[in-house]
């Protein structure tokens, strides 16, 4: 899984870019810090990027999920406003 996360921290809409070539299908689901999950999107693979806006959640510290048919990445995301 190939994938870049700009910017981050973040005020809350950020872009997710998919940087393997030709693309592939990817789910995107986000959780706070209780576990709760905030967001969550299947982008089909013709979208090179996509941007996402949590921007209505607190400041604070969330995880970002990325998964394939390859596999799946967790990454900390921050929001800072």
């Amino acid at each position: 899984i190939a994938f870049t996360l700009y910017p981050n921290p973040t005020n809350g809409k950020f872009t997710i870019k998919n940087d393997k070539l030709g693309g592939e299908r990817y789910e995107v689901k986000i959780y706070n810090m209780l576990g709760e999950r905030i967001y969550k999107s299947i982008d089909p693979a013709i979208n090179p990027s996509t941007v996402i806006d949590v921007s209505s959640q607190p400041n604070g510290i969330y995880f970002l999920y990325v998964k394939t048919e390859n596999g799946t990445v967790t990454q900390k995301l921050i929001i800072n406003k």
